[in-house]
């Protein structure tokens, strides 16, 4: 018996969710694109980044590359590679001073996006203390569990 004002949990229902709903036989891939559309999409997303990046518009270069990248839409690794390494001739040619700046200016979703970006080049063999600034920069502003969001997130960049 609850006194009065406490919670009563011997009658609680604790299964309100049905987590049933997030089990893997009922995950959809997302749609891909063909291979042919694939690789026109990430020359045009090439195009696009190096062109901000040739005027010294990095941050132009930076929402360019995190505005739907056509990576995330491609499971073909060399496709894949190529985007991240557009994005890092961006990320490399921002100052030191001017990387808080620049990822404070980003949402949510972006942030976790530049933080998938990150682990790429890094996997690619990048210049390590560039990606280790942005990578600091981004846990600052969005907190820890960005990391977690970027790992955890099915579609990689």
């Amino acid at each position: 018996m609850a006194a009065s004002g406490e919670l009563d949990y011997a009658k609680c229902n604790y299964r309100q969710i049905n987590v049933d709903q997030w089990e893997e036989d009922l995950y959809v891939e997302a749609e891909t694109m063909s291979s042919a559309d694939a690789t026109a999409a990430i020359a045009r997303f090439e195009t696009e980044v190096n062109n901000a990046v040739n005027r010294n518009d990095f941050a132009g270069a930076l929402r360019t590359a995190l505005n739907n990248p056509p990576s995330l839409q491609t499971n073909e690794e060399p496709l894949k590679k190529r985007a991240a390494e557009a994005v890092y001739r961006c990320l490399s040619g921002v100052k030191d001073a001017d990387i808080e700046g620049m990822v404070n200016g980003l949402d949510q979703p972006s942030q976790d996006l530049l933080m998938g970006f990150v682990y790429r080049c890094m996997s690619l063999g990048q210049d390590g203390g560039k990606l280790l600034k942005f990578h600091a920069a981004i846990v600052k502003a969005a907190g820890i569990a960005c990391i977690v969001r970027a790992m955890a997130n099915r579609t990689t960049v």
